[in-house]
């Protein structure tokens, strides 16, 4: 498509604002622009606008080039892709960078009237979608928004009328009118941070049940409505990974098993009751794949999850005491639609495709897509990170996954041991579950994960047969099911049971930390979520403009170097480039206390007219000029710090 400068991108953003003021959204001038993907609509009762529009095409110093079937522009330092092929099909993936440099934007008209697309990946990096970039993608189901999003256009998605459901990601800032509207199949918007500045209809004409969802840890969004649409908050279930380095890891030699060439992570526990519980308010009040099975409320060894009403409104509790116990009854299918769940940013996200594309499958062997960002361990994921330790020598490859060649026992906060059957039951007959983590730290693995030994089976990824895998063993069986040698094979995916849980793995975990905090180079004291500073005795805490500086690629709900009001702690919630972690931080602020043998002052502060000689602390003999029409004079003196 065309290319533009900084002057007609800018005519451009007019123009499409104009469109929107005036509701011109109705079939009318088309308007060649060459490139790939031939004519752009324009819209009608707006044909005066039509010289404004091919100004912006003539301008044109920015050159179109192309990278395969996408045509851009390059600013010298990033790229924005301008157009692509109308008569494309499938999916279509974005590249990250071309020539070397970041793609950060999707121009205006890009992808417009792309009708057979049904499916666009929008990599990391970009930070804006123009105007009508994807309008009338009329076969779009599959939609991917990158955590670096921060802007889309007027009409950007306008049309879209296969898609069902939008995860936005925490970034966003703004969403420009009239961006979903149409979007007739449109059921739920998921809102992973803060709210956005929203335009103009944005959501106008959308599937009848449409619902807007957020997490109630964030700001912004009102219930039961928000902007005139009907809003459901959420809690959002956390998430507490560890990060599996060492890559290039060699196998464990006496069984095969262990090696990794990439760093990633794994949840430190196994699923939770709570967790599932959280999945399935937010996706189960209908079960159509049946993620809930009565026996997780009936069966007195592993009872943690009720269900109460009727299909089209269940809700779930968990049993009191059984949040932070392993999830059992699960199969596989379950346990893929979780990591869906996850991979789709939680709330309102899709259970059916992402990490696995499901679609309503209930049996036979689906394998992880390639872009999955939380999905089940591989064999030789799960295995490295229970057994493998660099640091013991020989293979580098303990027996047991507590860091031990043999097994202390079932007794908690005995080291190296674990939740199995030692000749008698931790809780059997009554619960025999215990909460993840609770043998401590003296029997986890190397890389810190608790009860891959012991507590439930976890299901991985193996493929045997038409069947999967699972490791680690249980609380009903022998020591030797946890041995790394012990390999529970051939299971069907569909299989449930007391005994069957599972845990996840994610992309190496990216952080969602405050590295740095200050004041005018007066550094902050950060101890875990905490953040303490402490300011001169006298100064205007009301009106404080501290910096900071994230982990990469991490977003916060405040913005560094913007005035805040610490009378009190302040709340500064940071989410990670993948919006899979959020840490709130608590900010306090403190003034130093007025020193007593002091006898210097700060500061001299005048209500009008000038002070003579211009305050110093050496100074004690001053006078003021004012206005002969001053009435009075307020002197506001200031108490230097030691």
């Amino acid at each position: 498509m065309k290319p533009l400068t900084t002057l007609s991108l800018a005519i451009a953003a007019a123009t499409a604002a104009l469109l929107a003021a005036t509701h011109c959204f109705f079939p009318g001038l088309l308007l060649a622009t060459g490139g790939a993907g031939g004519r752009r609509r324009v819209p009608g009762r707006c044909h005066w606008l039509a010289p404004l529009l091919l100004l912006c095409c003539m301008a044109n110093p920015l050159v179109a080039a192309q990278f395969g079937d996408f045509t851009y522009t390059d600013n010298g330092t990033s790229i924005t892709i301008t157009d692509y092929p109308s008569t494309a099909v499938g999916v279509v993936e974005i590249p990250a960078s071309i020539v070397g440099k970041p793609v950060t934007q999707i121009g205006d008209f890009a992808f417009q009237d792309c009708g057979s697309l049904t499916g666009v990946t929008i990599p990391a990096g970009v930070t804006h979608i123009g105007s009508f970039a994807f309008q009338n993608n009329s076969s779009l189901t599959s939609l991917t928004l990158p955590a670096s999003l921060s802007h889309i256009g007027d009409f950007a998605f306008h049309g879209c009328g296969n898609l069902t459901g939008i995860t936005l990601p925490g970034g966003v800032i703004s969403i420009g009118n009239y961006a979903f509207y149409r979007c007739s199949r449109l059921l739920s918007a998921s809102f992973t941070g803060n709210a956005p500045t929203l335009g103009t209809k944005v959501f106008q004409s959308a599937a009848v049940g449409f619902t807007v969802y957020y997490f109630t840890s964030t700001t912004g969004f009102t219930s039961p409505t928000w902007q005139g649409y009907p809003a459901v908050g959420m809690a959002r279930v956390p998430m507490d990974y560890v990060t599996i380095g060492n890559p290039g890891n060699a196998a464990d030699p006496a069984t095969g098993y262990g090696a990794v060439s990439y760093e990633y992570s794994i949840a430190k526990n196994e699923t939770t009751i709570g967790q599932y519980c959280g999945f399935l308010n937010a996706v189960a009040k209908t079960d159509p794949y049946s993620l809930y099975n009565p026996s997780m409320a009936s069966d007195a060894t592993i009872a943690g999850i009720t269900r109460s009403g009727v299909s089209g409104s269940y809700t779930y509790a968990v049993v009191p005491g059984s949040g932070n116990k392993p999830i059992t009854f699960v199969s596989w299918f379950d346990a893929a639609r979780f990591c869906n769940w996850l991979h789709n940013g939680q709330g309102s996200g899709s259970t059916e495709t992402g990490a696995y594309t499901l679609n309503g499958a209930m049996s036979g062997i689906i394998m992880k897509e390639a872009a999955a960002k939380v999905w089940i361990p591989s064999e030789n994921e799960w295995y490295k990170a229970a057994y493998y330790d660099p640091t013991k020598g020989g293979s580098n490859y303990w027996l047991y996954p507590t860091q031990s060649d043999t097994l202390a026992g079932n007794t908690i906060g005995v080291a190296h041991s674990a939740n199995y059957h030692d000749g008698d039951f931790v809780g059997y007959p009554g619960m025999a579950l215990t909460d993840g983590g609770a043998y401590g730290a003296n029997s986890d693995s190397f890389y810190a994960t608790s009860d891959q030994g012991g507590n439930v089976w976890e299901w991985n990824d193996a493929v045997i047969g038409s069947s999967r895998g699972l490791r680690g063993g249980s609380w009903f069986n022998p020591a030797t099911d946890q041995a790394s040698s012990s390999r529970f094979a051939a299971v069907s995916t569909s299989l449930e049971d007391s005994t069957f849980g599972f845990r996840v793995a994610s992309v190496a975990a990216p952080a969602a930390d405050i590295l740095t905090f200050g004041l005018q180079g007066n550094p902050a004291v950060i101890t875990g979520a905490n953040i303490s500073l402490t300011v001169p005795y006298g100064t205007d805490v009301t009106s404080l403009a501290p910096t900071f500086t994230l982990s990469t690629g991490a977003t916060c709900d405040r913005t560094s170097g913007a005035t805040q009001d610490f009378t009190a702690p302040r709340l500064y919630t940071v989410t990670s480039s993948d919006s899979l972690i959020t840490k709130v931080y608590t900010v306090t602020v403190t003034v130093s206390p007025a020193d007593a043998a002091n006898a210097n002052l700060g500061n001299l502060v005048l209500s009008a007219g000038t002070l003579s000689p211009v305050f110093d602390a050496a100074t004690v003999s001053y006078s003021a000029k004012v206005a002969s029409t001053v009435a009075g004079l307020t002197v506001t003196p200031t108490v230097a710090a030691a």
